[in-house]
């Protein structure tokens, strides 16, 4: 990512671990989180080999430091953050917002590294393996937390989080959101400049924050909200991929459905100008399914995941393969979620719902979610990017599907390398590189 064109770059980092440092020195450096009585009581349970116990103690005082962190932005701002509408500034955090997003935010808000957030997130998944194995499992030496899985879990949350005495915030992109609703940009403005210039997970940002206060906002900040939509979408739509787009038309059908009249006057002339409105959707259908895959999602990121993805994922195909175009960037991510799982293993209850789904797609379909939504899915990019497991079945479902025969009309070369890779090598690297093609390297 380039700084020179970055709306708000990752901070540095106040604390820095030595690479060799043991469990013991590791530890007392989370200081600045945890009170000298807990460090005492991680290091013993590290040297005592209950590893389990002190890998889930840290992960919970990591997880909630992040949370006390985020939540300070304010609960409006971490649903334009995430692109959820059902999130109000009176949500609770620990309710709406999954662990998995909490690191996803953190990333995005360069609050963690890239790499912290891939440790993060595998530490994540490690946790939750053990914390809902079968307790009949206990007697096996080899379904135990090894020591190696708990000082690379143990470092991972001290560095990234822990051991920092105060999580900064992305200052600048929070001076850029207020500006938003406190003034009217002009295409000539330094900020207008850099973010036609800026990686793809700015502008999409970008447009979130206004799409939401064009929900919200009322009074001057409406004005100002709208104003800057139709100073900014015409210099970021030829770039925007069509989720993105029929997100900007969905949100000019809700206002209007809700009789919202100025913000959808104010959204309307937005469209105008970069003759969108064929991502205008004839009907709010698409909510339902949206609803529905985002709870799919909850149940992958949450506890015992592969015991509570089977419901929401035979809901969400029981909708019907008729899925809205607004809706089906989330439906595919969450279904793609099941059918890969992760590192561990698969929802073998919820593989019935997620394989209908897909079977139900057609060419169209596929070839619309390969070149317009899979080189900005963050969720399964990175499954590909970081975890074998994952690989082995997307090559296994490539095969399945056909997909290599399809037409790939994505701008990022690195989706078709995607789909005609055949070693996880490819695979990964692949995914790396479109990741790092919309922002998220």
């Amino acid at each position: 990512m380039s700084e020179e064109k970055a709306l708000w770059k990752p901070i540095n980092r106040a604390v820095i671990i030595p690479p060799h440092a043991t469990p013991q020195d590791v530890v007392k450096f989370a200081s600045a989180q945890l009170s000298p009585r807990e460090i005492k009581s991680i290091a013993n349970a590290y040297s005592a080999g209950d590893y389990e116990m002190m890998g889930t103690f840290v992960w919970a005082k990591a997880v909630a430091c992040l949370r006390k962190q985020l939540a300070s932005l304010g609960m409006d701002f971490i649903g334009e953050m995430l692109g959820r509408a059902d999130i109000s500034p009176n949500s609770s955090i620990e309710e709406s917002v999954t662990e998995y997003q909490l690191i996803q935010l953190a990333e995005d808000l360069g609050m963690i590294s890239r790499t912290e957030a891939m440790r993060l997130r595998h530490t994540h998944e490690v946790i939750t393996h053990f914390v809902k194995k079968d307790s009949g499992d206990t007697a096996n030496d080899q379904e135990q937390m090894l020591e190696d899985e708990a000082r690379l879990a143990l470092r991972a949350c001290v560095q990234s989080i822990l051991a920092q005495p105060k999580i900064s915030v992305a200052l600048k992109f929070a001076e850029f959101r207020k500006a938003l609703e406190e003034k009217s940009f002009s295409t000539a403005d330094h900020e207008i400049t850099m973010l036609s210039e800026s990686p793809y997970l700015y502008q999409r940002t970008t447009l979130s924050v206004l799409l939401a206060l064009a929900k919200s906002a009322e009074g001057g900040q409406l004005d100002n909200s709208l104003s800057n939509l139709n100073t900014i979408l015409p210099c970021i739509w030829d770039q925007l991929l069509k989720p993105e787009r029929w997100q900007v038309g969905q949100t000019y059908a809700e206002v209007y459905a809700n009789g919202q009249l100025k913000a959808a006057a104010g959204i309307k002339k937005a469209l105008a100008k970069v003759q969108g409105f064929d991502y205008v959707p004839e009907n709010l259908r698409s909510i339902v399914f949206s609803k529905a895959a985002q709870r799919v999602l909850e149940a992958h990121d949450g506890w015992n995941n592969f015991f509570n993805e089977p419901a929401p994922m035979e809901a969400l195909a029981s909708l019907g393969s008729s899925v809205p175009l607004p809706a089906f960037p989330i439906v595919m991510s969450a279904t793609l979620a099941v059918r890969l799982g992760n590192g561990y293993g698969v929802s073998n209850g919820a593989q019935a719902a997620a394989v209908k789904l897909l079977q139900s797609l057609s060419q169209d379909r596929w070839e619309y979610y390969l070149s317009d939504c899979l080189p900005d899915d963050k969720r399964i990019l990175e499954k590909l990017a970081w975890s074998p497991a994952p690989v082995n079945r997307w090559l296994a479902l490539v095969a399945e599907y056909k997909l290599a025969r399809f037409n790939i009309t994505a701008r990022h070369a690195a989706v078709k390398k995607l789909i005609n890779a055949s070693d996880t090598t490819s695979v990964k690297n692949a995914a790396l590189a479109l990741l790092s093609d919309v922002g998220y390297v």
